[in-house]
């Protein structure tokens, strides 16, 4: 409990994913065995209080109006699988939490202490803490996700005047040969928050921003994010977005001619600059103890092993403008896609318009 962890001075931090759930507890020296029973009663015992259950799925999750539309794209993509439950929205019962707990299991577990930590005795009380996680491999999936090209919108016009919009397009499991290539697309059409930079917006070197601030001479888009979410089997780029609502369609447009345009005419200098904004993202915070955890546990459960910085960053550095166009004619070029809106969206495009967007009739 909170109580519990409070006592030997810790904080505690639980990330639930659609592929990974983590529990990391920050504790002072000392505090390690205590902190691993806690996780272990966490694990297994997590569903056993009904009260508490229908406290939490009662309660707020914290996710913003951005979180709940890439949600619903995992939604509408993904709908015939568990990928496209949500995980933005607080629910369960005590027999789907003891359900979801039968996938704990000791084969798909990963114990990660950075930090000052007795190597012997971690491993000792994780023996003892974690041995009555069942044995196995758990529930597999038999069969890749289908990617189901479609729209879910909800128009709402008196939520105000800002409209919130995602695209996304197929994308490659963390283990695929083109995942690096896949990072460099992301880190080149960037992310954007509006007079948030010392530099102006209108003379941004990224085109998209660029293109966004300078259109109609009072730019079209509050913010936007760029989002690669990798799985096991699959995966999604994905665009999301805020803006006016007179605005939603310029800021759609730009969302497909940028994207599509990384199979056509990308240029070497942007993809340079997103290769340092992707080594940037990978290395920044590696100095912090919580992150340098979160990144060990992930590695693991994704590769089966640590990867040094300087291989990912050799990986990257190989990465040049041909390899862009090709991954992206590959898999992004005349590629299903799916869209989703919500709030005041009289200027959306219909999705047959977006969907011809995704390929231009000239090379």
């Amino acid at each position: 409990s909170e109580a519990n962890l409070e006592s030997v001075g810790g904080v505690a931090n639980v990330e639930v994913g659609r592929e990974r759930t983590a529990l990391q507890v920050s504790v002072p020296k000392g505090g390690e065995k205590k902190s691993l029973e806690l996780i272990a009663d966490a694990l297994l015992n997590g569903g056993a209080d009904a009260k508490a259950v229908e406290a939490a799925a009662d309660g707020e999750t914290g996710a913003t109006i951005e979180d709940v539309i890439l949600d619903r794209l995992h939604q509408a993509a993904f709908r015939d699988c568990g990928l496209g439950n949500s995980i933005a929205v607080a629910e369960g019962t005590p027999s789907s939490i003891q359900a979801f707990q039968s996938m704990f299991c000791g084969s798909r577990s990963v114990v990660v202490a950075v930090g000052d930590v007795n190597h012997d005795e971690i491993v000792k009380t994780a023996e003892s803490s974690l041995g009555k996680l069942a044995a196995g491999q758990g529930p597999v999936v038999p069969n890749t996700p289908y990617f189901l090209g479609s729209e879910m919108i909800y128009r709402n016009d008196d939520m105000g005047p800002t409209a919130y919009v995602g695209v996304g397009w197929p994308s490659v499991p963390y283990k695929s040969a083109d995942s690096i290539a896949f990072g460099v697309m992301r880190a080149t059409l960037g992310e954007f928050e509006k007079n948030s930079s010392i530099m102006p917006d209108k003379i941004s070197g990224n085109r998209m921003i660029n293109a966004m601030a300078n259109r109609m001479n009072v730019g079209c888009t509050d913010r936007y994010q760029t989002h690669l979410c990798q799985y096991r089997d699959t995966g999604m780029l994905a665009l999301v977005g805020a803006c006016d609502e007179v605005a939603v369609r310029h800021m759609v447009l730009e969302f497909m001619f940028n994207t599509t345009m990384l199979a056509y005419s990308t240029q070497e200098e942007e993809i340079a600059r997103g290769k340092r904004l992707f080594k940037g993202s990978l290395l920044a915070g590696q100095g912090s103890v919580a992150k340098r955890t979160d990144t060990i546990g992930t590695q693991l459960l994704a590769y089966g092993r640590v990867i040094p910085s300087e291989e990912l960053i050799t990986r990257i550095d190989a990465v040049d403008r041909d390899e862009v166009r090709r991954v992206a004619w590959q898999y992004i070029q005349d590629a299903e896609i799916v869209t989703t809106a919500l709030g005041p969206l009289h200027g959306m495009p219909h999705y047959y318009e977006v969907r011809k967007m995704t390929h231009w009739v000239r090379y």
